[in-house]
């Protein structure tokens, strides 16, 4: 009837002792570190509770286990036949009893565990998994430990289904109200491919022995583990693991809103990744993040809402901020990059320490030392070798026969592509302070704006930017000058969803070559180059004549600036090809495995997870692709979220703005006749707009016409000489659609975040891009 945790034997006694009885059982039995304890199994209980014949032996056991174990206290827990099993925890339905120091007290708890099984709640929680209302019960006596710091860990992100991230909660002491859901603790994560940790300085110390034991439960169980523990005496010890039983039931919106009170920002970010993207895609940008800022006391500096990709501002505030810059004024340090944040909408500060800014700003500056020494060397690579590395790289995979070929292959170029992705920050961090800091500043004080945006149109030279290339590429075939075989080398990586792994690239879609030459012979690129070089022209014969002191520092500052231009652009198109290799890669990976495009559900760790011989992770896929199609399904998400959204309320509000919203107060009313966002390019146009909501339908766009979209990137620049102005949803004034519209002399307004809202094709606007203001004619 009763059986002490050594005693215990599954073949003989499993079916009448509980699922979390019998697994700290096995877990004391294998050597895990689980405090003693016996089990009364269910033959000791009757419809009222303990069998009289039962309480002689639960003293018994009871006085056994104090003595042996030097223990003043036990815990008495339930053990339900019907709970901690593959389908149903019962978390939190049943009763525990802490602290409990006498056989008087130990009966009463006993009695108390066992009517918990006939609650309410507990019935109800049966009720909706489809389980008997009745439960037949057992209970667990366990010795009582005193912990210094104790909490609860998901072996796999309960949310997001990740599996190479460890998602826990730590709390000070005993662990009864976190995990009853009445406190929250502080938050800590476990990246599994790494072993990183991010959290609390107090739980340091033990981290490293739960990631251990954690990585053993799920070795030795073959499922994710709900895991409970406690640290006394500087020892960690478990309490309890059982199967998360959420994982793969109703798919969740990505929606890491829900996690902080935060300001978050895709403003630029959303012009690369203008869609949400598949785990494969987040798990390579979120480690590009982690390897290169990592987080500050665990708050994330990128995170998922609905699908799309968020930078946290709050959290660069509130470095800053600790540093003792004034809250108020930080924002306009990186205003080149995301645009203007509303006055009126709510900054949330994150609770960081001085000693985690530190931390963070002496690993950034060792990191940016790195770079610096190095981007010389490694920009001449990327011009000179990075084409035929990848071409390299891509013959390697065509002749991979196996995974292990496979395998042999990944690290290197994971290596080259994350070392890309750092430079890309790295020379756009140089190109702000150029800007920000020297040039603009000064040419700010002796020209008008529309001058100003003319100036910073010149930044390709006579090479012109990258993010050109797609267009001036489809002109030059054209024009005969280029062969479809030299485009698809030069550029047959870039498109319009190209940091998407799972999109293909041009070079993939051949008819979507011939639909961009057909619809655009009669663009006229060399004219707008030539109109922007001579108004450009125009403009330093003034400069020459107001301020003849400073022409010639002038035009060394913008010669210094357009080589940031150029460096950042280069490495941006070529790390988009690289990314082109590591689709290669997948592709041959599914094309070896007899796959689809399931392997885009995994996270890179649990790619490489699979080709080593883990299969059961495909039994993620249908759960996370019915997440990524709700997340398409969502309207434009707002540009700015501060604090939490709920979206399922959020796309029901026939109020919803998309230019920002904010939790901690109600919206504002716009003037119904303008619309505001940032100076994308200086120009003032009147005309007709045309709403697309897709690349897929530019073949609807009629020259003379304004665009409006919610965001575009490369694969949009083909359409641009034939536009008459550019209008968007997302952008900043260093982001794709302003670059490229400056280059050629295109009006355009950037991040206004309603424009696909509020207007619709037809409509008739005045253009202001040197304003960012956009007004309704009609």
């Amino acid at each position: 009837m009763l059986y002490t945790f050594n005693q215990f034997s599954e073949k003989s006694h499993g079916r009448e002792v509980g699922g979390k009885g019998a697994m700290l059982a096995k877990l004391y039995q294998s050597g895990y570190p689980v405090p003693n304890g016996f089990i009364l199994s269910s033959s000791c209980f009757n419809e009222k509770g303990l069998l009289s014949t039962a309480r002689e032996e639960l003293i018994k056991h009871y006085r056994q286990l104090i003595e042996k174990n030097s223990v003043s206290k036990v815990a008495v827990r339930s053990s339900g036949l019907s709970e901690d099993s593959a389908t149903a925890s019962f978390a939190g339905e049943f009763e525990t009893v802490l602290n409990v120091s006498s056989e008087d007290e130990l009966l009463n708890a006993v009695q108390i565990v066992f009517d918990s099984g006939k609650s309410d709640r507990a019935k109800a929680y049966a009720k909706a998994q489809n389980l008997p209302e009745s439960h037949t019960m057992a209970v667990v006596v366990q010795q009582m430990l005193a912990p210094s710091v104790s909490g609860i860990l998901f072996t796999t992100d309960p949310v997001s289904g990740d599996y190479n991230i460890m998602q826990g909660n730590v709390i000070k002491g005993l662990a009864d109200q976190l995990v009853s859901g009445e406190v929250t603790g502080d938050v800590f994560t476990l990246h599994v491919s790494s072993g990183m940790y991010e959290g609390p300085d107090y739980f340091k110390p033990y981290q490293s022995e739960l990631f251990r034991l954690a990585s053993k439960l799920v070795a030795d169980f073959k499922t994710p583990q709900d895991i409970e523990w406690a640290v006394e005496n500087d020892k960690l010890f478990l309490l309890q693991t059982r199967p998360i039983t959420t994982l793969h039931q109703i798919p969740n919106i990505w929606n890491e809103s829900l996690k902080g009170d935060y300001l978050w920002s895709n403003s630029n970010i959303g012009e690369i990744f203008g869609n949400p993207v598949t785990p494969f895609t987040w798990s390579i940008f979120k480690e590009s993040v982690d390897r290169g800022l990592g987080s500050v006391n665990n708050h994330p500096m990128a995170g998922l809402i609905g699908g799309r990709i968020y930078l946290n501002l709050s959290l660069f505030v509130s470095i800053l901020n600790k540093l003792g810059k004034p809250k108020e004024n930080i924002l306009k340090e990186f205003d080149l990059f995301l645009g203007q944040i509303p006055d009126h909408v709510e900054i949330p500060l994150a609770k960081v320490t001085l000693g985690g800014v530190l931390g963070f700003m002496v690993r950034q500056m060792g990191a940016t030392f790195k770079l610096y020494m190095s981007h010389k060397k490694f920009l001449k690579w990327i011009r000179e070798e990075c084409l035929t590395w990848c071409e390299a790289k891509f013959q390697a995979i065509d002749l991979c026969q196996n995974n292990a070929d496979l395998l042999r292959i990944y690290p290197e170029v994971e290596s080259v592509f994350f070392k890309s992705l750092n430079m890309v920050g790295f020379t756009f961090n140089l190109l702000i302070q150029e800007q920000r800091k020297k040039f603009r500043p000064i040419l700010s004080k002796v020209l008008s704006s529309e001058d100003l945006e003319i100036m910073m149109s010149g930044l390709g030279g006579d090479e012109q930017l990258k993010s050109m290339g797609l267009l001036l590429g489809i002109s030059a075939m054209n024009k005969g000058k280029m062969t479809r075989e030299a485009f698809i080398r030069n550029y047959g990586h870039r498109g319009p969803n190209e940091a998407e792994f799972s999109t293909p690239r041009t070079a993939e879609d051949p008819d979507w070559i011939d639909i961009l030459m057909d619809q655009w012979r009669d663009s006229d690129v060399d004219r707008l180059l030539q109109k922007q070089k001579e108004s450009r022209e125009r403009i330093w014969k003034e400069i020459d004549q107001k301020l003849p002191k400073k022409a010639n520092k002038l035009r060394i500052l913008f010669a210094a600036s357009a080589i940031h231009a150029q460096n950042r652009e280069y490495v941006r198109a070529e790390s988009i090809r690289q990314m082109w290799v590591i689709r290669k890669f997948i592709e041959k990976a599914s094309e070896i495995n007899k796959l689809k495009d399931e392997l885009y559900y995994l996270s890179k760790s649990e790619v490489l997870q699979y080709l080593q011989g883990d299969t059961s992770l495909l039994e993620n896929v249908k759960n996370r692709r019915e997440t990524y199609n709700i997340c398409k399904s969502l309207s434009t998400l707002p540009n700015i979220i501060s604090g939490q959204i709920d979206l399922s309320v959020w796309v029901k509000d026939p109020k919803r703005r998309t230019d920002y919203f904010d939790s901690h107060q109600t919206h504002l009313t716009d003037s119904e006749n303008q619309i505001k966002g940032f100076p994308g390019s200086a120009g003032v146009v009147e005309g007709f707009v045309r709403v697309l909501n897709s690349h897929e339908q530019m073949d609807q766009f009629k020259s003379g016409e304004i665009l409006v979209t919610s965001v575009t990137n490369v694969g949009w620049t083909p359409l641009f000489p034939r536009a008459a102005a550019i209008i968007t949803d997302i952008g900043a004034p260093l982001s794709h659609a302003a670059i490229v519209a400056r280059e050629l002399g295109i009006p355009t307004v950037v991040g206004t975040g309603t424009a696909t809202m509020r207007l619709k094709t037809g409509d008739k606007v005045r253009i202001n891009g040197s304003k960012g203001v956009v007004e309704l004619l009609q």
